[in-house]
């Protein structure tokens, strides 16, 4: 049986214990902020491709970056071990939710588990050694690989709150926090405003200042659960 790891950006990549065997494939999305409403996969790469474009003003080679590596998690041969390593912050669950959209494609006859942070940083693995990280993968989840896992993405696509929590029922055995991120996208669903960019605006107006350092810092401690990097917040705060 061939071993399969996708992991939620290169920062994990990068410092992945070389002792866990397996193939690795990267997920460099952030598909919790943009569009992501096209009617087909080539669609939505290229819905992707020009929003990244306009969101850091440069051209990406989202072919190499991205194309591909989700192609490979597509391909995973049958009979295949597939390790999902996802962290609870909203920025890793959509990204998660994409992910097993792309696995339902041709889910039969994989064994798909699911690695998961604990209590002592739910939302970021850069605080894990890699005994840590061991730890955890021993630990891992199973998830009934079945053609139903990638409904939850669906939902997110189509903005459908109830859709959401009913499919993401389906997954909450092996990801036992999942409901506090859909909770957290269908906040924002709701109000005339994104609720991130009004928790933004008043960390603004409290800390009164321009200086980017200090705002992200203090969102960061007091809004983790979002899991944005600096260039969706630099984003959100150009929209304010």
């Amino acid at each position: 049986m061939t071993i399969y790891h996708i992991l939620n950006g290169d920062s994990l990549a990068n410092r992945f214990p070389a002792d866990i065997v397996g193939e690795q494939i990267i997920c460099r999305e952030c598909m919790c902020t943009g569009p992501v409403d096209a009617s087909s996969l080539p669609a939505l790469y290229q819905q992707r491709k020009s929003y990244i474009e306009e969101l850091t003003g440069s051209t990406v080679d989202y072919e190499t970056a991205g194309v591909q590596e989700f192609e490979q998690i597509i391909n995973i041969p049958e009979d295949s071990e597939v390790n999902l390593w996802f962290e609870y912050d909203l920025f890793c669950q959509v990204n998660l939710w994409f992910v097993l959209y792309l696995l339902s494609i041709t889910a039969k006859r994989k064994t798909i588990k699911l690695v998961l942070p604990d209590d002592r940083s739910p939302y970021g693995y850069h605080r894990y050694n890699d005994n840590d990280l061991k730890e955890l993968f021993n630990k891992r989840h199973t998830i009934n690989a079945d053609q139903q896992i990638g409904a939850i993405w669906t939902a997110y696509t189509l903005r459908d709150p109830i859709m959401m929590r009913e499919t993401g029922k389906l997954l909450t055995e092996s990801n036992p926090k999942l409901s506090e991120a859909i909770y957290l996208q269908i906040e924002r669903l709701e109000p005339e405003e994104d609720p991130i960019l009004t928790k933004l605006r008043a960390i603004v107006t409290e800390l009164n200042t321009e200086d980017f350092g200090s705002i992200f810092r203090l969102f960061q401690e007091r809004h983790l659960y979002y899991g944005l990097g600096d260039l969706q917040m630099m984003n959100l705060l150009n929209r304010l």
